[in-house]
């Protein structure tokens, strides 16, 4: 039995959500109890900093980071997260349950569990080609891995709150019947009461979407567990959620945090440090980055300092600024002076995982969008350069010489090719507040299905950038007006890098930068580009069935009228 007491230290209190001086005894994994120590114990000299329990981030995605399961764990220990429960519905789209499995075995320092992904394909097989999917089968396959603690986010609100049996349906009546008392997590759109209502009644009862003030009181109200992401950190919303007393409705989420965020930023300690810039007290942020997470997720071990808990503690010298000097893991020091003690070791991976984009090469001709007339008016994904969300418009535009001529308009092409072996032809669509430079940018990591996306005003390069990532296996490229080629390799199934996340991180912000350097303006330029083909993020977006409206669930087409329609009537 190994013991230790954190002494001179201020130890934080959840139920008062206030700190108070004293000494904390740890025994073997778990807190044994406050300002007691025994003979033999190790002392450790708090020198007056601040004692808090790990922080637990409940709505994740470990491949939104692009990276493995062990190198996640090392780079988020350092910013004092020491529990996560991730959502793999981007492994599960590449390589179904098998894969899932496989992905859910790592071992590592950081406590994962996970939920099962719900939505997999995210609408539906006539919608998107995918290269597994979950069922009703592979959910009760699932439901009995000791990781599961719960189901991923419901994402197709239109199946889950319909009147007639769908699938969607049917997936969560089975993870209820294999773990009644689990939670759903859910991906909310309603915006308005009835639909608030309806999608409860369906037995999901947690948003992690872009929250306004209306709909945090509407959403709450109706039984909705908040997951407030970064984008919803604003000032008025943190007013809402601190003066309506709300913290035991709510809690922090990271869901996707890129590898160079990861890396100049941090991870849940990045998000109370925005919330505390919006003027929410530590000591309330932090009750929602570790209690109430635990709390909705029945981790009944953890999120306080507790006798009994696991002893997952971060020491800060500096809660303000949240400078860590150390991290416990189940009582076991893995960060000192802020630095990771014993790295992760190098795995090894079935070459499968990384053989898994299946296509021939494509040609500059297939991104020549033909057609007869003179005119022609284009349904247009109208990309918004904030948000992940686009807006349908129509635009007419010139044919020249029997030639789409896009580019005059300020349009870019936007294609998907399918990767899964099939040879399905390209689907083809528009883009508005694309690319304004000649370049071009494509990605295998494309929400969620992960086929091929590319966007561009430039043909050859838009073929150049599509057969870069058939041959070397997955990533993100941009080829810039000067034909320079900037990539960051995803060779595990198209989607994950293989690489320490430093190196990852500085490939994918060569990418990004050269992207904003072509003149595509966006919050997040990878992101905005991987959910072009989301097909559950509104309005209009591409699979590689073709375009298709978010809200109907419905395949449109690209072109909307020709001259020539026009003159045969």
């Amino acid at each position: 039995m190994s013991s230790f007491v954190i002494e001179n230290v201020w130890i934080y209190k959840t139920p008062q959500r206030t700190f108070e001086k004293g000494s904390l005894r740890v025994v073997d994994e778990c807190i044994w109890g406050f300002d007691e120590k025994k003979e033999g114990d190790l002392v450790i000299d708090g020198q007056g900093g601040y004692l808090i329990p790990g922080l637990i981030d409940i709505h994740m995605h470990i491949e939104s980071t692009m990276t493995t399961p062990p190198l996640f764990s090392d780079a988020v220990l350092e910013h004092g997260t020491t529990c996560v429960v991730a959502d793999p519905h981007e492994i599960a789209n590449v390589f179904g349950v098998e894969g899932v499995i496989d992905y859910m075995d790592h071992k590592q320092d950081l406590d994962v569990y996970y939920a099962i992904p719900s939505c997999v394909p995210s609408t539906n097989e006539m919608l998107e080609t995918t290269g597994g999917k979950i069922g009703v089968e592979e959910v009760r396959i699932l439901a009995k891995h000791p990781k599961v603690i719960a189901l991923g986010e419901v994402m197709n609100n239109k199946d889950a709150t319909a009147q007639e049996e769908t699938l969607t349906k049917a997936i969560i009546k089975a993870f209820q019947q294999s773990k009644p008392q689990a939670p759903l997590e859910g991906h909310c759109i309603a915006k308005t009461e009835a639909e608030c209502a309806a999608y409860v009644r369906a037995g999901v009862d947690s948003d992690h979407c872009l929250q306004t003030p209306e709909l945090i009181k509407m959403r709450s109200e109706a039984g909705i567990f908040l997951e407030i992401q970064e984008k919803s950190i604003t000032r008025e919303n943190i007013r809402t959620l601190t003066k309506g007393n709300l913290f035991p409705f709510f809690c922090f989420v990271t869901d996707d945090v890129m590898p160079d965020h990861l890396v100049e930023n941090g991870h849940l300690d990045y998000l109370l440090k925005l919330a505390m810039a919006e003027s929410m007290r530590f000591e309330d942020a932090l009750y929602c980055a570790t209690w109430t997470p635990a709390q909705r997720m029945q981790l009944k071990e953890r999120g306080a300092l507790m006798p009994g808990r696991l002893a997952d503690m971060v020491l800060l010298s500096d809660k303000e600024n949240f400078k860590i000097e150390s991290v416990f893991k189940s009582g076991r020091q893995v960060v000192a002076k802020g630095k990771l003690i014993k790295p992760s070791p190098t795995l090894n991976y079935p070459q499968e995982r990384c053989l898994t984009l299946k296509r021939k090469p494509v040609q500059k001709e297939d991104f020549i969008p033909k057609a007869k007339g003179t005119k022609v008016i284009l349904r247009v994904a109208d990309r918004n350069p904030i948000t992940t969300y686009t807006s349908e418009a129509e635009v007419e535009v010139t044919i020249k010489d029997g030639v789409i001529d896009y580019q005059s308009a300020g349009l870019n092409l936007m294609a998907v090719a399918e990767r899964y072996g099939h040879e399905s032809p390209l689907a083809i669509g528009y883009l508005k507040n694309g690319l304004s430079k000649d370049s071009a940018a494509a990605t295998s990591w494309a929400h969620d299905h992960h086929n091929i996306l590319v966007i561009g005003n430039n043909p050859d390069k838009m073929a150049q950038a599509v057969n870069l990532l058939l041959k070397e296996q997955g990533g993100i490229v941009c080829i810039d007006e000067n034909n320079h080629g900037h990539f960051c390799p995803l060779p595990y199934g198209g989607i994950v890098s293989l690489k320490p996340i430093k190196q990852l991180a500085k490939e994918l912000l060569e990418v990004r930068s050269a992207m904003r350097c072509c003149g595509f303006e966006a919050a997040n330029e990878i992101m905005s580009l991987a959910t072009l083909s989301l097909p559950v993020s509104p309005a209009l977006k591409i699979t590689d069935k073709g375009l298709i409206r978010v809200d109907t669930q419905a395949l449109v087409s690209a072109v909307v009228e020709t001259s020539q329609d026009k003159e045969t009537g």
